[in-house]
């Protein structure tokens, strides 16, 4: 879901580890991470050294029409000196419903790999069950989806990019059943991309690890990995989704013990507010 935020901060605060006891083996800076950036207005202001040192390998930044390419290209140009790899990120539930935004998209995407080749991917972040009409027409809403998700891999494979998505971690126990098929939507989404971003979002390590096992063993079938997405931005559905409330000892000791177990890279959505929790 596309957040707007306002200016990221200039100067972002180093991401240190908070101190540890003896008997921790792990540090949380030694965890492959992922960030969402949903301002692409002013990526001049992300500190990329501070992501390096956090482990951040992939970027996903919104793709903003009104941004000139070349602001991008500056910015992934930057990335690449700190081994950090940029994936061009859109998607709205709405395109479930009307594909016109996603051409749109595809083309702006296009054109700039075309020009700069910038782009080590697209992420791409739909979630029809948003939508009013989901529950009445959620498999007209799929195969749409679906359409889409097969529309950019063909294009990613033309340009040698990686495709991702976002998918809820119960996409598990939702079903399809319509031209592409019959069977579970998560299964769907991992055998059609690159990767999927699971979005586990819960602020306890015990509970993400529970709800991402079957994406997982799906995904280690089909050789294929996952990221596990966390959320760091306030939410109103409960107190169990969020680490925006908690400690940064508590946040890095949950990620600490999911990676421990899954071996799976860390998504920490999103950027601003991931480093808020260390202010």
């Amino acid at each position: 879901m596309k957040i707007t935020v306002s200016l990221l901060c200039a100067s972002f605060l180093l991401f240190s580890p908070t101190n540890k006891t003896g008997d921790e083996k792990m540090n949380i800076t030694t965890i492959p991470k992922s960030t969402w950036v949903w301002n692409a207005y002013s990526l001049q202001d992300v500190d990329l050294s501070a992501l390096r040192e956090q482990h951040v390998k992939k970027i996903y930044v919104q793709v903003e029409k009104e941004v000139p390419v070349t602001d991008y290209a500056a910015f992934s140009e930057q990335a690449k000196k700190y081994g950090i790899r940029l994936y061009a990120l859109d998607g709205a539930s709405t395109w479930a419903s009307n594909p016109k935004e996603a051409r749109a998209t595809r083309a702006w995407i296009e054109a700039a790999q075309q020009q700069y080749q910038l782009f080590a991917g697209v992420h791409l972040d739909i979630e029809p069950y948003t939508l009013p009409s989901y529950e009445n027409n959620k498999q007209q809403l799929f195969e749409n989806y679906f359409a889409i998700l097969k529309s950019y891999r063909a294009m990613t494979k033309n340009y040698a990019m990686k495709l991702e998505a976002d998918i809820p971690f119960w996409y598990d126990e939702e079903r399809y059943d319509n031209r592409y098929g019959k069977g579970l939507v998560s299964e769907f989404l991992i055998r059609q991309t690159d990767e999927v971003a699971v979005m586990a979002y819960r602020n306890n390590a015990r509970h993400i690890i529970d709800i991402t096992k079957s994406e997982r063993a799906y995904a280690m079938k089909k050789g294929k990995n996952i990221t596990i997405a966390v959320e760091t931005h306030p939410s109103e559905e409960g107190d169990n989704i969020s680490f925006a409330n908690k400690s940064r000892y508590y946040f890095e000791r949950q990620l600490e013990k999911v990676y421990a177990e899954t071996k799976q890279p860390i998504g920490i959505h999103f950027l601003q507010s991931w480093q808020a929790l260390y202010q």
